[in-house]
């Protein structure tokens, strides 16, 4: 019987660095692509720090 995998097909993310609302539709490849500064990287932090269970309280936008 072959092995069946859980995938992600789409990530929401609020209220995270300087990302204040943002979702991405996952595909087989995806491509995170956009200007400087424009929360790229914060996007990829959040989710390291879903699954990595490791954000603090300074990642999370108040107000």
């Amino acid at each position: 019987m072959p092995t069946t995998y859980a995938r992600l097909s789409r990530i929401h993310i609020k209220n995270f660095q300087s990302v204040e609302d943002a979702t991405l539709e996952l595909g087989n490849l995806t491509c995170l692509v956009g200007a400087g500064d424009c929360g790229k990287s914060a996007f990829l932090r959040a989710i390291r720090a879903v699954c990595l269970n490791d954000a603090v309280d300074e990642d999370i936008r108040h107000g």
